[in-house]
């Protein structure tokens, strides 16, 4: 990303426009704010949060910052051989590719929470599993939120709650 907008002091421009205020969304408005652009975020909702804010924040990951303070060795490649396990035992299947994606990138995602404040029990074990990877964040998924705002707030985000996108105006073919 880098950023182009010419008019940074009019707060209804920004280089990047976020819609919706759940955690994908905000940690979406905080990368790229991270890199330097202008962003707005627009939800629908009095409040920010979406489906993450009703999660009860709890996840699983191998690899992560957590699990090597704890004297944990574990990897994605030993993560992916459980979840194999437990979904061939129960006859399902799943999407390999989209399972790798997952398992190679979640102690990013747990670190990261983690270096912006997000509290969390763990690494606890889940059964099934052969290794503690098992992740509770304090006090649910409304942290997630809490933390990802104050953080997209100190890197600039601007915010608009209450404030519904119906369309995308687009000029010379920018939105």
């Amino acid at each position: 990303l880098s950023p182009t907008s010419t008019d940074r002091r009019d707060p209804n421009v920004a280089d990047v426009v976020v819609v919706g205020g759940g955690g994908a969304a905000l940690a979406a408005a905080a990368e790229a704010a991270r890199c330097g652009c202008s962003v707005i975020v627009l939800e629908k909702s009095a409040g920010l949060g979406g489906t993450t804010a009703l999660s009860v924040g709890s996840l699983m990951a191998a690899g992560t910052k957590l699990q090597t303070r704890a004297g944990i060795s574990d990897s994605p490649e030993a993560h992916d051989a459980d979840v194999e396990k437990i979904v061939s035992g129960l006859g399902m299947s799943d999407n390999l590719d989209l399972r790798k994606i997952l398992l190679e990138n979640a102690a990013e995602t747990v670190n990261f929470l983690e270096s912006i404040g997000v509290d969390f029990t763990g690494p606890l074990v889940q059964p099934g599993f052969t290794a503690k990877r098992f992740y509770q964040a304090l006090p649910g998924g409304r942290a997630y939120i809490a933390r990802l705002a104050a953080h997209c707030r100190a890197l600039g985000v601007v915010m608009h709650t209450t404030t519904r996108a119906t369309s995308l105006a687009t000029t010379m073919g920018r939105v």
